[in-house]
């Protein structure tokens, strides 16, 4: 509920809709984590085994975050491809965590993709990193499934 308080106060403000959308994403995540929990809890699932190290993981976007701030505030036109580039690195550690090779080469094209192409374009065509983000969240997407159907039998509890 902060994160939407927040962004409501700096839509009220005068800042941008993108520092708008950051803090909805705060509640949104926040949201989220809620739900699986209570879901969790009323389903009977056991705790997982994993889920401190997923926990670490997930809890290094907050060390993000000040930086976040501070591009946007000083260099507004990077703010795309430092997001993008933050984005791709997060995948770096699932490629490991699922012994899955798409995250670890997708993690590289999407933070050298977003750092190039921001470096050339941001003033004169922002869209352009967010589009490249969508489209290799795309290709990832289509990737992973692939890897996925090609070793479904290993997924599958013995019968």
């Amino acid at each position: 509920m902060s994160g939407y308080c927040l962004g409501m106060g700096a839509a009220r403000l005068g800042y941008p809709a993108q520092l708008h959308h950051l803090f909805h994403g705060g509640f949104a995540a926040a949201a989220s984590l809620g739900d699986f929990e209570s879901a969790a809890h009323y389903l009977g699932a056991a705790p997982q085994p994993a889920a401190p190290p997923r926990l670490w993981l997930n809890f290094a976007q907050f060390f993000y975050l000040p930086f976040l701030f501070f591009v946007y505030s000083h260099q507004p036109a990077y703010f795309p491809m430092t997001y993008g580039i933050i984005t791709g690195a997060h995948f770096f550690p699932y490629a490991w965590y699922y012994a899955a090779r798409p995250y670890a080469i997708m993690a590289g094209v999407l933070s050298v993709g977003c750092w190039l192409l921001g470096l050339r374009t941001a003033a004169s065509a922002p869209y352009r990193v967010p589009v490249f983000v969508a489209g290799a969240l795309l290709v990832l997407a289509a990737w992973l499934y692939g890897s996925y159907r090609q070793r479904q039998a290993a997924y599958q509890p013995n019968a």
